[in-house]
């Protein structure tokens, strides 16, 4: 049964006008990382026929409007403050959940009171008033999750919630919020070979939708001489650790590498830098083009973002992993096991650390590049966004909801 059928039958259960098209509403969470992956299945729901409206910070309204959908501004001061660089003392689970109910009290009143025209509901795994609003109303939906794959019980074993443990239920929907848990299915971005679970051969909520840029560019072909260009990114949000990067200017200041670093957002960090006596094998620039810049870079040295981690990877660059959340811990870990990264674990760097991880990847630039351009192959292999279409469908055709009612607010 193609969309428009599933819809129309939908619409007819209940007694709604046919022949319209079936209507999105995704909720997005402010970053980079969790909205770029989200702009492609957009553009192919559009493409389909879907009226998609992308709920987001007026940061991305360019980007969304751009795949044909309708953006609609959250007008929420703390989601805006959350696509803003951090203070590193906020980067924590707790922090985290208390800024996302922060802004769910702020968007909540702003959503639609009937949702009789809201036939799916896709929503970041962060965006837990997309998640609630699906929920109350019984509408079908879908939750994207960046992180790689985990569960509910790793989150609970392997990090500190304590304040969340006094109340079973808040922490109950805080670990299926970081692991991405759904009724209706997981849309997710990298492929089995990245995961840290493993899927069942009939895993059918698993919706894989891969990178966002297809096989449009080809990998970096850079060799790792003396000169080799080296990239320095930890992302636009939590890229808050200054003393990180001057430790990594006076590291490479001493070598023939050319370096390119990119500071973000962060303003504060961006004034450091730029005072610094700088040699002339190192540039500092606020913003790069990252894609760009990746094609021709031998290394990456980067924070394990998912935004990062997916380009690094699709342009199969190596990378040095200075994890600061903890998320990317798991994909530093996860990376380093996968032979396409050196994880440095402990806190900050020294002359010791970074010649241990400069020397790892000379020595072992064979196995580094060739495990990142199977990834990068595994990558291209299994995406496919318009399979994922067809999974939203049939999904669709499955799950004809009784008729709406007001949302109690």
């Amino acid at each position: 049964m193609n969309m428009l059928k599933a819809c129309q039958l939908k619409k007819h259960h209940n007694n709604w006008e046919t022949g319209q098209n079936c209507r999105c509403m995704i909720f997005g969470f402010p970053s980079y990382g969790h909205t770029n992956p989200l702009l492609l299945l957009s553009a192919e729901l559009v493409k389909a026929g879907y009226e998609v409206s992308f709920y987001n910070t007026d940061m991305f309204k360019k980007e969304i409007e751009n795949t044909g959908a309708t953006f609609i501004d959250y007008k929420s001061p703390t989601a805006v403050l959350s696509s803003q660089p951090m203070d590193c003392k906020t980067l924590d689970l707790e922090a985290l959940y208390e800024e996302l109910n922060h802004i769910h009290d702020e968007v909540w009143p702003t959503l639609p009171r009937f949702t009789e025209n809201v036939d799916i509901i896709i929503h970041d795994q962060f965006a837990i008033w997309g998640k609630r609003y699906a929920e109350r109303n019984n509408i079908t939906s879908l939750c994207s999750n960046t992180y790689l794959l985990t569960t509910p019980h790793y989150w609970r074993s392997n990090f500190k919630i304590e304040k969340l443990k006094e109340n079973e239920q808040l922490l109950d929907e805080f670990v299926n919020c970081l692991s991405g848990s759904s009724a209706n299915g997981i849309i997710v971005y990298t492929p089995q070979e990245m995961q840290m679970v493993q899927l069942s051969a009939d895993a059918r909520n698993i919706f894989f939708l891969g990178n966002r840029f297809a096989s449009q560019y080809a990998p970096s072909t850079a060799k790792f001489g003396k000169e080799a260009l080296i990239y320095i990114s930890l992302g636009t949000i939590f890229n808050c650790d200054i003393e990180l990067l001057k430790s990594l200017i006076d590291y490479f200041g001493n070598t023939k590498y050319n370096l390119v670093i990119s500071s973000g957002n962060n303003l504060k960090i961006h004034e450091e830098l730029s005072k610094l006596k700088l040699k002339p094998n190192i540039q500092v620039h606020k913003f790069v083009d990252q894609l760009k810049v990746l094609q021709e870079a031998s290394l990456f040295i980067t924070h394990g973002g998912s935004n990062s981690l997916y380009e690094s990877l699709y342009f199969t660059v190596p990378m040095i992993l200075f994890p600061q959340m903890e998320e990317q811990h798991i994909n530093a870990q996860k990376m380093a096991e996968l032979n396409v990264g050196y994880y440095i674990q402990k806190d900050g760097v020294s002359k010791a650390r970074m010649d241990e991880a400069m020397n790892n990847i000379k020595q072992n630039w064979d196995i580094y590049k060739g495990s990142t351009m199977l990834l990068r192959e595994a990558i291209i292999r299994s995406s496919n966004a318009q399979k994922v279409v067809d999974q939203v469908n049939k999904l669709l055709s499955k799950n004809q909801r009784p008729p709406a009612k007001a949302v109690g607010m």
